[in-house]
């Protein structure tokens, strides 16, 4: 259960969390004190980054009766006044009066120096700050208390009686007794969550029951899933803990991906495999994948990851996965060596993931919903990726200007892969990540063709606006016996031009002995192609390109070297 999970979590890095019933935000007063509690005067600490990250006192309150807190508040708590009318109001006087209630109840039960010089202020010294109220406070700023350097609410002795406090106040109003889910205590249980999370935009909860019909067994709210307040606070700072760090969270369209381990991992973080994978690292993990065989490591390092998304301010768990770090990055290290793909420059780097995703769609926005999804759990969980972003992938190559890129040959290798990894044929690879001279299926091979047909024509006919790619790489793709014989006969008049000029008699050359070499391991033309055959075929027509590509830049280097030594 992914809840004991965040419970172990919290444990962990309590001491790097907010404290329980804590918030972080800005104070934009500050009351400042003699160490015997005399006023100072009010410091603002607008536009100041130092009070704009304090940590205070805070619990969500609502109605007429609520609950002051602890040494900070707004200024009809802390003041007793309403500052737009400069004057006390019966409402403002009561509030006043059961903030210095609170304080006096603290310092008699946790004593304090700090607290008793905030107590002489409010007993003694409070009229000179009324008579000094800064014209830029508002009714709705929060104002805490400074003695020399020291604020009173960062001390731990505030912290754990403000937690405590709290605590005692949800148990005392809770409406239902219970034994908890999390710690199997007989405990009072909490009808609303107390940590609100946020996915984007929207506000959720993990267990929320805000009508009659998602209510069971007579149980109110939150308790159709019995938590106690102190485990449900524990889960939720952990979970919010994680959908903070840039180094835990991914957002993919509207599923949010968070990932942790049982223990600490500094030299594996899966965030960067994703977003910027280093081709060094990448390439150890390759390596270490072909490596990772026998028997398990019982001991290894737990590895999980929670999938998420937001219903109407419920909080929606769509995946957990429970594994091992080795385990995972094996995984990784198959599904960046089953994505490699070999560029016309010899760049053969890995890409983000949402690259390969972005290969799919002419804009941002056009990306399927489950594509990033899918390769994210092909990632890590060695998942076959489906046929469709297959057929996706040909579709845009038949419509796109740029027919195949190097990410979106990358990403049809990574399906068809994907599928030989997901077996128990893992050590075999039916696609090279560059040309592949030896593979005789006839898709590939018509690939290739029209990739040399194509070149005959740019050298024919140089400058051309329309290729063949732009006219017949839809139909070549999927029926090239209706069209490469047209293809053929015009390549041959094009050909007997490049023999006829003597300038550009090596290209004759070389492109009509590329198109026999291909020619002579075809037997016939296929009449239609089915959806993997497509791929081959995009496949093979984008490595002839750039291994094309790599054969005109070796040229290129060795004739500037050859003109740079004489």
């Amino acid at each position: 259960m992914f809840l004991d999970k965040l419970m172990e979590l919290y444990h962990r890095i309590e001491g790097d969390l907010i404290p329980p019933y804590h918030k972080k935000a800005e104070i934009p007063w500050i009351i400042q004190l003699s160490e015997d509690g005399e006023f100072q005067g009010f410091v603002s600490t607008k536009g100041d980054k130092k009070g704009q990250n304090i940590v205070y006192p805070y619990i969500k309150r609502s109605g007429s009766g609520a609950i002051p807190f602890l040494l900070v508040d707004k200024p009809e708590y802390v003041l007793g006044i309403d500052v737009d009318e400069r004057a006390g109001t019966e409402k403002t006087k009561r509030n006043h009066a059961a903030f210095v209630e609170f304080i006096e109840k603290m310092q008699g039960e946790s004593p304090s120096d700090e607290v008793d010089a905030v107590i002489n202020f409010l007993k003694n010294h409070l009229f000179a700050a009324k008579e000094q109220i800064p014209e830029g406070m508002k009714k709705g700023d929060l104002i805490t208390f400074r003695i020399g350097k020291a604020l009173p609410i960062e001390s731990h002795v505030v912290q754990k009686y403000w937690e405590k406090h709290v605590l005692q106040d949800l148990e005392s109003k809770a409406k239902v007794e219970s034994e908890c889910l999390l710690c199997g205590d007989e405990r009072p249980i909490a009808d609303s969550h107390p940590v609100e999370l946020l996915l984007g935009p929207d506000r959720v909860q993990l267990v929320t029951a805000n009508k009659k019909a998602f209510e069971s067994y007579g149980l109110p709210r939150s308790a159709i899933a019995p938590m106690c307040f102190e485990c449900a606070n524990k889960y939720g700072m952990a979970l919010r803990y994680l959908l903070n760090s840039d180094r835990h969270h991914l957002s993919i369209a509207n599923t949010h991906h968070i990932f942790w381990t049982r223990e600490p991992e500094r030299d594996f973080n899966p965030m960067e495999m994703f977003t910027e994978p280093e081709p060094e690292k990448v390439q150890r993990l390759i390596s270490a994948a072909y490596r990772a065989r026998g028997v398990p490591d019982i001991d290894a390092n737990a590895f999980y990851a929670l999938s998420l998304t937001a219903n109407t301010s419920r909080l929606v768990v769509r995946n957990w996965i429970e594994t091992t770090v080795p385990e995972v990055k094996a995984n990784l290290g198959r599904y960046f060596s089953a994505q490699r793909m070999v560029g016309p420059d010899g760049d053969d780097s890995p890409f983000p993931l949402r690259t390969l995703a972005y290969s799919l769609a002419r804009k941002a926005k056009d990306i399927p919903i489950n594509a990033e999804n899918e390769l994210l759990a092909c990632a890590l969980q060695n998942r076959p990726l489906s046929y469709r972003l297959l057929a996706m992938a040909v579709k845009r190559a038949k419509a796109d200007e740029f027919k195949m890129t190097r990410p979106r040959a990358a990403l049809l290798r990574l399906v068809m892969e994907s599928h030989r990894f997901s077996t128990s044929q893992q050590e075999e690879i039916s696609m090279n990540a560059e040309l592949d001279a030896r593979n005789a299926s006839p898709p590939y091979l018509c690939g290739r063709l029209f990739a040399v047909l194509e070149s005959v024509q740019k050298n024919a006919i140089p400058g051309i606006n329309t290729t063949i790619a732009d006219k017949y790489f839809g139909t070549a793709c999927s029926a090239p016996a209706s069209i490469f014989g047209t293809l053929l006969r015009t390549a041959q008049v094009h050909l007997s031009k490049l023999r006829r000029d003597e300038a550009r008699k090596g290209a004759y050359y070389a492109l009509d002995g590329r198109m026999q070499e291909i020619m002579e391991k075809l037997d016939g033309f296929p009449t239609t192609l089915s959806l993997t055959d497509q791929a081959l075929f995009s496949l093979g027509y984008y490595q002839q390109k750039a291994a094309d590509g790599r054969e005109r830049k070796r040229h290129s280097e060795a004739k500037k070297n050859d003109n740079s030594s004489e």
